[in-house]
């Protein structure tokens, strides 16, 4: 070890020094050994413990994301059911709806810059990005394609964090008749 070096007493015994300056004798060394062990045994827990909080952190972060964005979807249905109202107003009378419009591209910029990006539902059904909470029966369409998507899908930093709610096309009619995801519970 660099800065280590030991010298042999006249009764035989060594002592070390250490980088610090220190000397250390024979008799010690088990004492600080033991210490030593203590210490490390110490930071693994305390490198345990650090873990564990931050995983925590990440499941409460990613908890309260969802929670946003749920916030997020209801007010998106609130202001795409309020175009055809919009559409029958002047357009001085129109500015609430001007502002409905910024607040929700400011929630959307607010989640991408903490990583979090929507994705839209498109093509066949991918049980690792859709959640499929109704079927449709379509013989026009290919089974396993996504018929309309009921709530987008969001990613966290490229990680799923929520999957798309889709009703997807099926060929089966025995399927059809089950009920809605939701109804099911």
């Amino acid at each position: 070890m660099a800065g280590v070096s030991a010298e042999v007493r006249d009764d035989g015994s060594t002592l070390a020094h250490s980088p610090w300056g220190e000397m250390v004798s024979d008799d010690r060394l088990p004492a600080l050994l033991r210490d030593v062990s203590g210490l490390l045994t110490t930071i693994g827990a305390l490198r345990s413990e650090m873990r564990e909080q931050g995983e925590k952190a990440e499941k409460q972060r990613r908890h309260d994301l969802l929670d946003l964005i749920a916030v997020v979807d209801g007010f998106e249905d609130v202001v795409e059911s309020l175009e055809s109202v919009k559409a029958k107003m002047a357009a001085d009378e129109q500015r609430p709806f001007q502002r409905l419009r910024i607040v929700g591209k400011q929630l959307t910029r607010w989640l991408n810059q903490r990583g979090v990006q929507a994705f839209d539902a498109v093509g066949e059904f991918d049980p690792h990005l859709h959640l499929a909470v109704d079927v449709e029966l379509d013989a026009s369409r290919p089974a396993g394609a996504i018929a309309r998507q009921l709530k987008r899908g969001y990613r966290v930093n490229g990680l799923l964090l929520r999957a798309a709610h889709v009703v997807v096309i099926t060929d089966d009619p025995t399927v059809v008749n089950v009920g809605t995801f939701e109804e099911r519970g």
